[in-house]
């Protein structure tokens, strides 16, 4: 180094002892006063650590003490959940024929009534996939289903799907109403524990799947069936297995009827949450996407067409038992046979159109030429009309020629301003017997 350089070296400007001391400086701070100063930030983040167990603790003692609170005090409240065993669906009364044919049905609800075992397997997986995929392991309460309300809630700032499982709403269908308060909430989770606790899971499903809404007055899968596709729960594909299961949330804007693309769509989350869950390999998950939706309103699978017979006997029923036959699923078993019945219906047709064919009705009465403005109608009408006696002493020479009445509003006014009775007019055709 020359001197030139060695002036500016910050080494040059100080002696051995003066560098001497200046390490020992350095030391003395590194080893003492940094040291306090980290010791001073130690004990800011154990009191932090302190409050957080504090908080939990206190958090966890107030949770312990409320739910303690709850068992004691709002459980033996709670509904005998052994009442579910017993449980009368209302079902619709039915009528049948002597040899088991139904005849007629009446009632507010349609629903079919169904063992868990009768309900395709496919069918309870759907369901479960969609409404609540922790089914077979919970204890009544989804806790992730209770976390994602919560987070609902604090996001958007307003109640929003509750978390509800299975057997939440099997809870609220049989004892409680459909508000959205949190006291209501609770009650639910109570009640779905206590539910558990003394019924089996295939219990609960069976009350679920006998009890849900699916829209059209259909209760329960059965009926649904029915309703919508006029078959048997275990005559349905996969594609309607899984509209079906896609209804209770919102049995109106996904009802195929009403509302066939938001049907289509819903099915087919359905399809996709059980090709997810595992239960549909992917192959027959493409097969049943690509079915076209066939839901059609169907009536009462009626076996046997006695309808006068069968208003008899609801009559009678009514008379006896009072309104609530409509609803305790009675089934009321006439003496009418098919055999004999329909052979009645056809001898009674038969002789109908033979009686028709010698005595019927050989072309209108007269032919009007109606005047533009209305009130002249009625005065058109009155001048041409003809005496009922005319009608049933010679029907062979009214005039077959003339121009029949097409307006059936003049058909109607004809009728009704003919003078005296009927008398012996027959009708052309009877339609409904």
């Amino acid at each position: 180094m020359d001197d030139a350089a060695a002036q500016f070296h910050p080494a040059a400007r100080f002696s051995p002892q003066q560098l001497h001391n200046l390490a020992s400086t350095s030391r003395y701070l590194a080893t003492n006063v940094w040291a306090r100063q980290a010791q001073r930030k130690t004990p800011n983040v154990r009191s932090l650590l302190k409050l957080l167990f504090f908080l939990s603790a206190s958090g966890a003692t107030v949770a312990t003490v409320v739910a303690v609170s709850l068992w004691y005090i709002v459980w033996p409240t709670l509904p005998d959940v052994e009442s579910l065993r017993k449980v009368q669906l209302q079902t619709p009364l039915r009528i049948y024929s002597g040899d088991g044919k139904l005849m007629r049905e009446f009632g507010e609800k349609r629903r079919i009534p169904l063992g868990v075992d009768e309900v395709p397997e496919s069918l309870k997986n759907a369901i479960i996939a969609t409404e609540d995929r922790n089914f077979r392991r919970h204890l009544g309460v989804d806790p992730i289903g209770i976390v994602r309300a919560i987070l609902f809630i604090v996001r958007e700032g307003r109640k929003g799907p509750g978390g509800s499982t299975i057997t939440m709403q099997v809870a609220r269908n049989f004892f409680l109403d459909r508000g959205k308060t949190y006291t209501r909430k609770l009650t639910e989770i109570m009640l779905a524990l206590k539910i558990e606790r003394e019924l089996s899971k295939d219990e609960i499903l069976k009350l679920y799947v006998n009890k849900i809404f699916l829209g059209h007055r259909a209760y329960g899968v059965g009926a649904a069936a029915q309703v919508y596709y006029g078959k048997r729960v275990d005559e349905l594909s996969i594609a309607q297995m899984a509209m079906i299961a896609g209804l209770p949330q919102r049995p109106s804007d996904f009802n195929p009827i009403t509302n066939p693309d938001k049907a289509l769509k819903r099915r087919n989350h359905v399809l996709w949450r059980l090709t997810k869950e595992g239960y549909l390999p992917q192959e027959e998950y493409l097969v049943a996407r690509a079915e076209p939706l066939s839901a059609e309103l169907h009536a009462a699978p009626i076996e046997l067409s006695a309808a006068y017979v069968a208003e008899m006997a609801r009559q009678q029923i009514k008379q006896r038992y009072g309104d609530r036959v409509f609803a305790d699923g009675l089934r009321v078993y006439t003496t009418l046979r098919e055999p004999l019945q329909q052979a009645a219906d056809a001898a009674l047709r038969r002789a109908l159109v033979n009686y028709d064919q010698r005595h019927g009705w050989r072309g209108p009465i007269a032919h009007i030429e109606l005047p533009k403005e209305l009130p002249a109608v009625d005065d058109a009408i009155s001048e041409n009309e003809v005496a009922p006696k005319d009608l049933a002493d010679e029907p062979e020479q009214l005039d077959t020629e003339t121009e029949e009445l097409i307006d059936p509003w003049l058909a109607i006014k004809v009728q009704i301003k003919s003078k005296g009775e009927v008398g012996k007019l027959v009708p052309a055709l009877v339609t409904d017997i």
